[in-house]
């Protein structure tokens, strides 16, 4: 989170404008997702995406964590949060921000859903781990 949040802070602190503080969010999140030091393999990059909201659109952050806390209260499936929250985050950011920031919302739903194709597959099938369990 520390990565993306810092990320967004220091491109604002430059003087960015809103879309270039989008694309310098956009590209951490890339950057936790394709590491170079993991030879372009790397996380899911739900918690760095929640870092660079939080600092780029704090309400929408904070309504993005509840309906990933929600999502997970009711169906213990971690990956099924990641999803559902951030599939609402195009129109969260649109209403509770500013559409301007439409763009980083699109990008970062794209890749964190591709990111999760396996764990999509596995939902589908009914073998997705659900939280607390081995």
């Amino acid at each position: 989170m520390a990565k993306g949040a810092a990320s967004v802070w220091l491109a604002r602190r430059y003087g960015l404008e809103a879309w270039g503080v989008g694309l310098v969010g956009f590209l951490a999140v890339t950057g936790h997702v394709f590491s170079i030091f993991l030879h372009f393999r790397g996380g899911k990059g739900v918690a760095t995406a929640i870092g660079v909201l939080s600092i780029y659109s704090p309400q929408t952050c904070l309504f993005t964590i509840i309906i990933w806390a929600m999502t997970v209260s009711i169906t213990r499936y971690s990956s099924l949060g990641a999803l559902v929250s951030f599939a609402l985050l195009p129109f969260s950011i649109v209403f509770l921000d500013s559409k301007e920031k439409l763009p980083l919302a699109l990008c970062v739903l794209v890749l964190i859903a591709f990111r999760h194709t396996d764990n999509i597959r596995r939902l589908l099938a009914g073998t997705e781990l659900k939280v607390g369990r081995k």
